[in-house]
């Protein structure tokens, strides 16, 4: 068997050598063709990092040709900016950071924040004329101030021709944006809310520009707020439109205000959608001539948390509530699903609360316009101040308390409440209390018109 194999080994050998290959050879062969393919591998190798060489330089190439783009582009939130802040997340460093700009700031100034979460535990005082405050994204712009032992968000005041836009306030202790004696106030895209939703610890207004004059909220958006979430207080010539407001007690509130336009706002899920009063023992008595018109109120049946003020008697369910404003126009709005009442009309008097210790405050409610609304499915389960003004069920579309001043002339104080509907096209129910007299659900006399009030021209 031996003899077999070793036969078999020495023909191999011969018939490799017969034929020229040399084991040496071949080695030598072999290792050369290896060298080859490893001088291959190499060659290919770095042509393939040559080439992720030249995609690398050609991504760089394209994000520097994108951020030249971007930095040139006129639409860019941060072209003109004069200076601007980035977000940690450590209030240690984010709160001296934007207070550093705020101080720094000079008229003309853009002052903008980049998109990130910045933590803060204080308010941000701000005290400059003819400057923005220009966030990059309001989604991404996050001023979260949970944690706040007090005090409000943004606090501007004594101001002229400010701007504010494009960014979210959160979970302030106090109010979210307050704007105080401002003149030529200018709020866009704004966001304020309180993310535990609605809350009697959550700070009292959201968006609150007050003792302002030419003022316009725009576009933006109010949650939690345990007053009210867009509040115009004790102002002159004012805007608020296309803006939702949701879960406050109050959604929209002009308080005290005069030539005022609120429209194409959306107001659902508060205590009450959208209030219009005139309240005694302010500094500012008059409010007067507002416009309500294009509106969407609806389901305002979140109940009542606030801690205080007027707004604790306004009842869960309410849509529309004037209280004690002369030279009233709503009009074109849609009004539906409040369970208390979709629109009421009254004088301070039919609130029950003291108003004698101020001696220039008017009470009445007069020259009220309501017409041309769709309103329907209010009144189904009235609480409150609602439930108390009348017997019927539902509580009907609108509800006017019928009171004047008896010593004023009839003409000169009327009110109007014509071509109101329901969902089908049929009238909207109505009911003057007449005061103290019996209630009637004819419009009789009040099936009228008042001259529109003109625009607000900002």
């Amino acid at each position: 068997m031996k003899l077999h194999r070793l036969l078999v080994a020495l023909t191999a050998s011969a018939f490799l050598f017969a034929c020229g290959d040399d084991p040496e050879e071949n080695q030598n062969q072999n290792q050369n063709q290896n060298q080859n393919q490893n001088q291959n591998q190499n060659q290919n190798q770095n042509q393939n990092q040559n080439q992720n060489q030249n995609q690398n330089q050609n991504q760089n190439q394209n994000q520097n040709q994108n951020q030249n783009q971007n930095q040139d582009d006129p639409t860019h939130p941060f072209e003109d900016c004069t200076a601007s802040v980035s977000a940690t997340g450590d209030a240690a460093e984010d709160q001296p950071a934007i207070l550093a700009m705020f101080i720094d700031a000079e008229a003309g100034d853009i002052l903008c924040f980049h998109d990130g979460d910045y933590e803060l535990d204080d308010q941000l005082q701000f005290a400059v004329s003819n400057v923005e405050i220009r966030g990059e994204s309001r989604d991404g712009v996050r001023l979260d101030f949970d944690g706040q032992a007090g005090s409000n968000g943004i606090d501007i005041q004594d101001v002229d021709n400010i701007t504010i836009r494009s960014l979210t306030i959160l979970n302030t202790a106090g109010d979210g944006l307050v704007v105080r004696n401002g003149d030529g106030v200018h709020i866009d895209d704004v966001a304020v809310i309180w993310e535990r939703g609605p809350h009697p610890d959550n700070g009292a207004y959201g968006i609150y520009p007050v003792q302002s004059t030419d003022v316009i909220v725009e576009n933006s958006l109010v949650s939690g707020a345990s007053d009210a979430g867009l509040y115009l207080g004790q102002s002159e010539n004012g805007i608020l439109r296309n803006n939702e407001i949701f879960e406050n007690v109050a959604g929209i509130e002009v308080e005290n205000s005069t030539n005022i336009d609120v429209y194409n706002n959306e107001a659902y899920n508060n205590t009450g959608g959208i209030l219009i009063f005139n309240l005694p023992d302010l500094p500012r008595k008059e409010g007067r001539l507002t416009r309500v018109f294009d509106n969407e109120v609806y389901e305002n049946n979140t109940s009542n948390f606030t801690s205080g003020g007027i707004v604790q008697n306004v009842p869960r369910g309410t849509g529309i509530l004037v209280i004690g404003v002369q030279d009233v126009e709503i009009f074109d709005n849609e009004i539906y699903g409040n369970l208390s009442l979709g629109v009421g009309v009254v004088s301070f008097m039919s609130t029950g609360l003291p108003f004698e210790q101020d001696p220039d405050y008017y009470p009445f409610a007069e020259s009220i316009y309501v017409h041309g609304n769709t309103i329907y499915d209010n009144g189904e389960n009235p609480i409150d101040l609602a439930a108390g003004a009348t017997d019927l069920r539902p509580v009907p579309g609108i509800l006017w308390d019928g009171v004047v001043n008896p010593a004023a002339d009839p003409a000169d104080v009327l009110s109007c409440f014509p071509d109101n509907v329901d969902d089908d096209g049929e009238p909207a129910t109505y009911v003057n209390l007449q005061g103290e007299g019996p209630a009637t659900q004819e419009l009789g006399d009040n099936n009228c018109d008042l001259t529109p009030l003109d625009p607000v021209d900002l």
